[in-house]
């Protein structure tokens, strides 16, 4: 027997409250890490943060009031990277957030996904592996295996979006903000020369400074030569000071040890951790994550910001990559 129309609207009424509850729930959960956050922050860049939120909340409810997920847009942490960014000019700092949202808003970015991206995971040219002795989840680029004759541009741009939301997502789950790089130019030969590397690097890097402001903790790169420096001083004169001064060039792989345990690097960069990246299984970063949020059972927890890296799972264990 089919429900009565009273029947049918209980049932409805009751989806309805459980929504409304969830998002209440939801709210007071944001409200609640706004107020821990800024309690961390110094009085000068608390004043600046809230200011600026206030700015960019009133945008919102002027430009795009039927926006959803209102809250990313005014996520606190983010708002004060744009603050340092702007060396807590407000107005600058406003023109930044503008400018993101505009972007994320054309570009899509939340209906990116991994799926449509399989061939450029599956040529293993760049993907996250373990984390710095500062606890930064590393994005390790391959420039061997890229090869531009099976290549879509646009493809490309994509996938280093893609790229920079799930390390900035790793970052902001570890607690620690930021990401470093390993750029890795071993086996790049003339069949990887690609005619609009320039112009997609310099997208991704201006990219990285409007977008994704205060991301960036270290690049490291290997295995340079003359082709490297030249794409190097035709994209040096767009960087600001401080990207180019988070820019390290190694002599020689092992030398990643400075910065880097050795169980949290391949055995090809000195390190001792045999781990191989093959999609769809990628690096398993969860327990590390449960640990610096509290759920483990472990009594040396390990607060936000101060990452332990030996309490990385077995790096052998494999986890599947969701699409």
């Amino acid at each position: 027997r089919g429900k009565t129309k009273e029947q049918k609207k209980r049932t409805i009424h009751k989806r309805v409250k459980k929504t409304m509850e969830a998002s209440l729930s939801e709210e007071a959960k944001h409200s609640q890490e706004r107020e821990q956050f800024l309690e961390t922050l110094s009085d000068k860049d608390r004043a600046a943060t809230i200011e600026l939120e206030k700015l960019a909340h009133d945008h919102l409810d002027e430009h795009h009031p039927h926006i959803s997920k209102k809250h990313f847009y005014l996520e606190i942490e983010g708002l004060h990277r744009l603050v340092l960014a702007r060396d807590h000019k407000i107005p600058k700092s406003f023109e930044m957030w503008q400018k993101w949202l505009n972007w994320r808003l054309e570009y899509k970015v939340e209906e990116i996904t991994k799926e449509s991206l399989k061939f450029q995971f599956e040529s293993r040219k760049a993907f996250w592996y373990g984390v710095d002795k500062k606890g930064h989840p590393c994005l390790i680029i391959r420039t061997g295996r890229h090869f531009p004759d099976k290549e879509r541009h646009q493809e490309m741009v994509q996938f280093s979006i893609y790229l920079i939301e799930e390390g900035s997502n790793l970052a902001d789950q570890l607690g620690v903000g930021k990401v470093c790089v390993i750029y890795d130019r071993n086996g790049f030969t003339s069949a990887n020369k690609d005619s609009s590397l320039m112009s997609l690097m310099k997208r991704i890097v201006s990219m990285m400074q409007d977008y994704y402001a205060e991301r960036l903790s270290d690049v490291y790169v290997l295995h340079t030569n003359w082709f490297y420096w030249l794409v190097w001083n035709i994209i040096k004169p767009f960087l600001a000071k401080k990207t180019k001064e988070k820019i390290h060039i190694m002599s020689k792989p092992e030398d990643l040890l400075e910065h880097f345990d050795a169980d949290m690097l391949s055995t090809e960069y000195g390190g001792d951790n045999t781990w191989e990246y093959e999609y769809p299984n990628c690096y398993d970063y969860g327990t590390l994550i449960d640990k610096v949020n509290g759920k483990t059972d472990d009594e040396d927890l390990v607060k936000p910001g101060s990452v332990d890296v030996n309490l990385v799972r077995d790096s052998n264990e494999e986890t599947r990559c969701e699409p």
